[in-house]
C-alpha cells in the first residue's frame, strides 16, 4: 500500500553512544571506516541505522510529509515524486538523516555516502547535501546516473561539485544533517534504495589504553568460524586491562585473552583474537532479512573509562569477500592507469579465501575502491577464466548475490553463473561501475558447487566480489514442472520447440553459453520457436508471478 509519511515520521534518535576510546589519530586517519549504514529492513526498524561506529549517534531516516512518496517493499525503500530539475535546492524532496558525536570523539569527518539503488527513469542526477538544519543546503557532491534496472553502487564522494566543497570535519556535539536528492524525468519514476552507507574517519580522545577498532561488522559461512584481530595499545598503562564479551549473542563469540597486563601493554601493541561461530544462519526466510548476531567486546581498567566495541555478525550458507587481497597494489608508477597484468596473478589459482575449497583458472588479485580485495577473472579469446566455490549443501532452494564489473569500460562484459553444469544467471556489464545482482531461486544437491565465469573474448576481464549464498522461501525455477503456472507442454523438434498451453506468457531461449537466442513477449496458445542449430538450450517460461526453466537438446 503506497503511503505518504507523516512529517518526519519517527524522529526518535537511535543511539549507539557507547563509552569507548580508540587508537591514535595517525592510525585512525590512515583507515577509512564505515561510520554507519541504513538497510531499510522491512518492519518496525526499517528507518533505523545499523552498524554504527561507537561514539556516534545516527538518527532515523527522515522523509518529510510534503516531500516524497514512499513505500517499503522486500527490505527496500521505494521512492517517487522526485523533482524534474535540481537547478534549485530540492527542499524537502530528499532522503536525509542526522549524525552527532559523543564526548569520547574529538571529531569525525564524512567523506562519502555510498548508495545501493536502482532507478526507473532514464538519465538522472544525484546530489548530496549537508548542513546544520533539516533540508540541508550545502552541496558537497553531484553525479550523473543512468537507468539502473538492477541495483548499482554509486559513491557520492565529497568535492564532486563546481566549487570543490567538502563535507566538513565535525568537532562539536551538535547534529549535522546529510541529504540525498535525485532528479528524475517524471514524478512516476522510482528510485529504490537497498542500502545507504556513510564512510569517513573518526578521531578519538587521548587515553592510556587505545584500540584500533571502533565497531566491527562481519559476515561468515555457516559451519566455519571467523576470527578477526583487535589491536590494543597502552604504552603508558599502569593497570591491567580485563577483557570480556557481553551482549545478547555473547555465547557465539570467544576471545583468546581475558587479561592484558600493564607490563604486556607497556612492551608494545597486543593483539586480541575475536572468533565468531554461529549455530544458525541469520537470514529470516519470511522477511528475507538478516537478523544480526550482536555482542560487545569490553575492555575495563581502573584508570580508563570502559571501552566497548560493538560487533554485528551475519551467517550465510556461503560468503566470500576476498578480504585477503585488501592490501594488493598494482605494479605501476603513481598516476599511471594499470592494466590487469599489473596486478598479481593468483599463484597456481590457489586463492586466499575465508574457507578452503575455492578453485579457478586465469585469476588475478584486484582491489576495488583502493581498499577492498576482489578477484579478476581474466578471459581471452582462447581461454575462459572461471571461479568455482567449494561444495555446499544446496539441497534447499537458494539464491546467489554477487557484485561484478568489467576491468575496463567498453569491453565484452558478459558474465555467467552456473549451478554445477546448469546455467542459472547471465548478465552484461560493459562498464567499470560495480553492479550487484541476485539470481532467481534454484535448488541443487547436498554437495553442489557454484561457478562464475566470463565469456571467452579478448579483454573480457570480470571483477567479482562479495559473493553471498542464502536459502530462499521461493519455489526454485529448475524444479520439474511449472510450479504454479498452468499446465502446458514443451515438445522438441529437429528444427525448434513447440509450446502449447502457455497463452499470454513470456518465453526466453538461451544458448548454454548464456546468450539469448530468442524471445516471445506474449505466446499464443499453440506456438513454435525455430532453432536452426543443434545443441543444448535453456527454455525459460514466465507469467509475471511464477516461472520455470528447462534444459532441452536439439539433435
Amino acid at each position: 500500500m503506497r503511503e505518504k509519511l507523516h512529517a518526519f515520521k519517527s524522529k526518535a534518535i537511535y543511539s549507539f553512544c557507547l563509552f569507548f576510546l580508540v587508537t591514535s589519530v595517525s592510525i585512525l586517519h590512515a583507515q577509512d571506516i564505515l561510520l554507519g549504514q541504513y538497510e531499510f529492513l522491512t518492519g518496525e526498524n526499517q528507518l533505523k541505522p545499523s552498524v554504527v561506529t561507537s561514539g556516534l549517534t545516527f538518527s532515523d531516516v527522515m522523509i518529510e510529509n510534503d516531500g516524497l512518496t514512499v513505500e517499503y517493499i522486500d527490505n527496500t525503500l521505494v521512492t517517487s515524486a522526485w523533482p524534474a530539475s535540481l537547478s534549485t535546492h530540492p527542499g524537502a524532496k530528499c532522503v536525509q538523516f542526522a549524525i552527532s558525536k559523543g564526548s569520547f570523539l574529538s571529531e569525525y569527518n564524512v567523506y562519502k555516502i555510498v548508495l545501493y539503488y536502482k532507478a526507473t527513469g532514464a538519465k538522472h542526477r544525484i546530489d548530496a547535501y549537508y548542513g546544520d538544519a533539516v533540508n540541508p543546503v550545502n552541496l558537497a557532491c553531484k553525479r550523473t546516473g543512468q537507468n539502473a534496472v538492477d541495483f548499482v553502487i554509486t559513491e557520492m564522494d565529497e568535492g564532486r561539485n563546481s566549487n570543490g566543497v567538502l563535507f566538513p570535519a565535525i568537532m562539536d556535539d551538535a547534529q549535522t544533517y546529510y541529504a540525498i536528492a535525485f532528479q528524475q524525468p517524471t514524478e512516476a519514476d522510482q528510485v529504490t534504495f537497498n542500502k545507504i552507507e556513510v564512510w569517513g574517519t573518526a578521531t578519538p580522545a587521548a587515553s592510556a589504553v587505545t584500540v584500533d577498532v571502533l565497531s566491527k561488522a562481519i559476515n561468515s559461512t555457516y559451519g566455519y568460524p571467523l576470527t578477526f584481530p583487535v589491536q590494543v595499545s597502552g604504552l603508558t598503562a599502569s593497570q591491567d586491562v580485563a577483557l570480556s564479551i557481553t551482549g545478547e549473542n555473547a555465547g557465539m563469540f570467544t576471545i583468546d585473552k581475558s587479561t592484558l597486563t600493564a607490563s604486556e601493554l607497556n612492551a608494545g601493541d597486543q593483539t586480541v583474537q575475536v572468533t565468531y561461530q554461529s549455530s544458525v544462519r541469520t537470514l529470516n526466510l519470511e522477511s528475507n532479512a538478516h537478523f544480526q548476531h550482536q555482542a560487545v567486546l569490553k575492555l575495563q581498567s581502573a584508570e580508563i573509562p570502559t571501552i566497548e566495541i560493538p560487533i554485528y555478525a551475519s551467517c550465510h550458507v556461503l560468503y566470500e569477500d576476498f578480504a585477503a587481497y585488501d592490501s594488493v597494489k598494482p605494479n605501476t608508477a603513481e598516476g599511471v592507469p594499470p592494466v590487469f597484468t599489473d596486478f598479481p596473478v593468483i599463484p597456481g589459482n590457489e586463492m586466499q579465501t575465508g574457507i578452503d575449497g575455492w578453485s579457478g583458472d586465469y585469476l588475478y588479485a584486484y582491489v576495488t575502491g583502493k581498499t577492498f580485495g576482489s578477484v579478476n577473472m581474466a578471459s581471452s579469446a582462447t581461454d575462459s577464466a572461471y571461479l568455482v566455490s567449494p561444495a555446499v549443501d544446496l539441497s534447499q532452494p537458494f539464491n546467489v548475490t554477487v557484485t561484478f564489473r568489467s576491468f575496463d569500460k567498453g569491453t565484452d562484459g558478459r558474465f555467467f553463473i552456473y549451478l554445477d553444469d546448469q546455467l542459472m544467471f547471465s548478465d552484461v556489464n560493459t562498464t567499470n561501475s560495480i553492479k550487484t545482482v541476485t539470481t532467481e531461486t534454484y535448488v541443487g544437491t547436498a554437495s553442489s558447487k557454484i561457478k562464475f565465469t566470463g565469456f571467452k573474448a579478448d579483454g573480457n576481464q570480470i571483477i567479482v566480489d562479495d559473493i553471498m549464498v542464502n536459502y530462499s522461501s521461493q519455489s526454485p525455477v529448475n524444479e520439474t514442472g511449472l510450479l504454479d503456472v498452468p499446465d502446458g507442454s514443451v515438445n522438441i523438434h529437429p528444427n525448434g520447440i513447440e509450446l502449447m498451453g502457455y497463452e499470454g506468457m513470456r518465453v526466453e531461449v538461451y544458448a548454454i553459453s548464456g546468450v539469448k537466442i530468442s524471445e516471445r513477449i506474449r505466446l499464443a496458445d499453440h506456438d513454435f520457436i525455430a532453432l536452426r542449430d543443434k545443441g543444448c538450450y535453456i527454455v525459460k517460461i514466465q507469467d509475471g508471478m511464477n516461472q520455470f526453466a528447462r534444459k532441452i537438446i536439439i539433435q
